[in-house]
């Protein structure tokens, strides 16, 4: 799997793209991403998964925001395991 940070276009070819924080990667996210990489498999294209670090209520709202499940590392290991081609990170920022 290819981890990349989500500042310049990726050019895949017909990928097929989630998008949340999948802290956790639990088995709601495992549906989501078994249904991103078979509609890839059947577009001949790529699984891309797009991420947030840290997880945007950390900047928004820090006194309501989820303790971590997970670390990047181990969601980038969990969704490289569930056969998703590309983890794109956005950088996440009050200005974004």
């Amino acid at each position: 799997m290819r981890t990349v940070t989500l500042d310049a276009p990726l050019n895949l070819p017909n990928p097929v793209v989630t998008v949340g924080t999948f802290d956790g990667v639990h088995l709601g996210h495992r549906a989501v991403l078994d249904a991103v990489r078979e509609h890839a498999r059947v577009r001949e294209g790529k699984g891309v998964v797009v991420t947030f670090d840290p997880h945007p209520r950390t900047v928004i709202r820090p006194d309501e925001a989820p303790g971590a499940l997970t670390s990047l590392e181990e969601k980038a290991l969990r969704i490289e395991r569930a056969g998703i081609d590309v983890l794109a990170v956005v950088p996440f920022t009050r200005s974004l």
